[in-house]
This record gives structure tokens, sequence and C-alpha cells, in this order.
């Protein structure tokens, strides 16, 4: 950073660098010509409690590492039981929900910093599941994860009848562990639009121990399926 921009600026344009700062607010006006360079396609993120865009901005419009920053917010913080005292914690959970572009969150997060106030962690809680179940649900898989989806098989009507008919049977036990390897064999097909969406709810009942709400869905969408092959 430089004082004298005006005389050094084209010496060193000419050398070879991509441009010169040379003020504070000379940051902001490179950054934001480089990460607008690109627009990321906006269609593979449907969120409702995260500004996707403003996410990519921060990634400089990288969908793989994206992916990946949401993927490990979900393990880090499902089940998250946050501590007032913990300021290293606070603070860092406070730039990562505006990394991802969870600007609600964000906010909560910034006002438990400044005040630990303890009344405000019921919404905390709140808004933070909501934000999890967003990502969740919306399936975020890694850039690996998406080129092996699509090599997958497509999951057919009749294959996908008989997948949930023997999860429906297992979940009868009431045991996640008898669930998992029908679970497995599900996610190793391609699933569509319609069929995505019911299992990531099934199985986030299953593993909430939701037997019956995982139960009523399979029976709706079984009962999709006979229509759909009659």
């Amino acid at each position: 950073m430089t004082a004298s921009f005006f005389e050094e600026n084209q010496p060193v344009l000419k050398i070879g660098y991509d441009d010169i700062i040379f003020n504070p607010q000379a940051i902001y006006i490179s950054m934001k010509k480089y990460l607008e360079a690109e627009i990321t396609d906006m269609t593979e993120f449907c969120f409702k409690f995260i500004d996707a865009r403003l996410g990519l901005y921060f990634v400089a419009n990288s969908p793989e590492l994206y992916c990946k920053i949401l993927n490990d917010f979900v393990k880090m913080y499902s089940n998250f039981t946050i501590n007032l005292e913990d300021k290293t914690t606070i603070h860092t959970l406070k730039g990562l929900t505006a990394t991802i572009g969870a600007t609600k969150l964000n906010k909560i997060v910034e006002q438990l910093e400044l005040s630990a106030d303890s009344a405000l962690l019921a919404v905390f809680y709140e808004e933070l599941q909501l934000v999890i179940n967003d990502i969740q649900m919306n399936n975020i898989k890694t850039f690996n994860d998406k080129k092996q989806q699509e090599t997958k098989q497509l999951l057919s009507l009749k294959k996908q009848k008989q997948l949930f008919e023997q999860l429906q049977l297992a979940i009868t036990k009431r045991r996640p562990q008898r669930c998992q390897p029908i679970l497995i064999e599900i996610e190793s097909y391609q699933l569509n639009q319609q069929q995505q969406p019911i299992f990531n709810e099934v199985k986030q009942f299953i593993e909430a121990y939701q037997f019956n709400d995982a139960m009523d869905l399979l029976a709706i969408n079984l009962g999709m399926c006979a229509e759909q092959t009659q």
C-alpha cells in the first residue's frame, strides 16, 4: 500500500502486477472488481434462511468451496451448545455465519458476543436449527459427491417402491441402525427432484427417532408410487 499512488501506479502495473491498493477504501474496490468477475449459477442453491449469493461472494464465487463450508457448518453445529463465556467460539461462529450468508443468525450471534445476554439463547437456537435444516434439505454435496452423483443409476419407481417398503419394515423395529443398510442402498441411486426431498425428510425423522413421522411419510409416498405405476 502506498500514498504515492499516481506516481507509482503505471510502473507497477507494467511489470506484471494486476492492481495496486493505494488506500484502505481501495481494498474493497479491488476485491469487488475481481470477485464479481464471474457470477455463479444460483439454481443449485434454494435456501430460505441463507443468502447464497452473499456466501458465494465471500468465497470468490467457488461453489465447491461454498458446499464444503456448508457441510462443515452442519457437522460442527448440529448438536452445538453455546457457552456465553467462551468469547473465542462465539467470535468464530460470528465470522462463519457471515461467510455462509446466514445474515439473521449472524446478527443474533453478534448481539450475543456484545451482550452475553442469555435471553437471546432461545432465538439463537431456533435460527441455528433453521439454517442447519435449510442446508440439509437442500442436500448440499461436496464437488466430489456431485461428480459421483452424475454416474449413479436413476432410481426407478419399481425399485423405489421395493426399497421404501423394506425401509418401512425396518422402521417398525424402531432402531436407526436397522435402517442404515437400506438408507445407504437408496443413497447409491440418483434420486429425482421429487424423490430426494422425501428421502431427506424420512432420513431426518429416523435419525431423530421420530419413527411414526417417518412411517407416515413413507406411507404417503408408497401410495403415490402405486398410483403412478397403475
